[in-house]
């Protein structure tokens, strides 16, 4: 299993080679977040006017994959693993942090991410970059 982080997904709904090309080679092993379809979700109703065509396609993407839900003792593990990065001094974007936390609570420790940098920090998760 390999969570598909939000920039690739995005990248991936532009035609983005790189993109198109991790999704189908992972394809038959990915999941996302619910963090992750927030965030690209939001991008795209956040326009000033928001493209029925590209609301569909994502629709249609996040269709096809399981998504992990951010429940259960995913705001404990986020906020711990959020807390100990900044006592280290390794600073993450929050969200980053909540999709971290998503994937290890259910089991998933590999992420397909253009984010080595922030991914990179978080214990036990391995990035996949593309």
């Amino acid at each position: 299993m390999i969570c598909i982080d939000s920039d690739c997904i995005i990248d991936f709904l532009k035609n983005r080679a790189n993109a198109v090309g991790a999704v189908q080679k992972w394809k038959h092993e990915m999941v996302t977040t619910e963090i992750s379809r927030f965030q690209v979700l939001f991008g795209i109703f956040n326009k000033p006017v928001v493209s029925e065509r590209e609301l569909n396609a994502a629709r249609e993407f996040f269709s096809r994959l399981d998504v992990l839900p951010f429940n259960d003792n995913c705001g404990e593990s986020a906020a711990e693993l959020l807390a100990a990065l900044r006592r280290r001094g390794e600073v993450i974007d929050e969200a980053d942090c909540l999709i971290a936390a998503s994937m290890k609570v259910h089991g998933c420790l590999r992420i397909l991410s253009g984010n080595a940098k922030h991914f990179g920090r978080i214990p036990e998760l391995s990035v996949v970059s593309y």
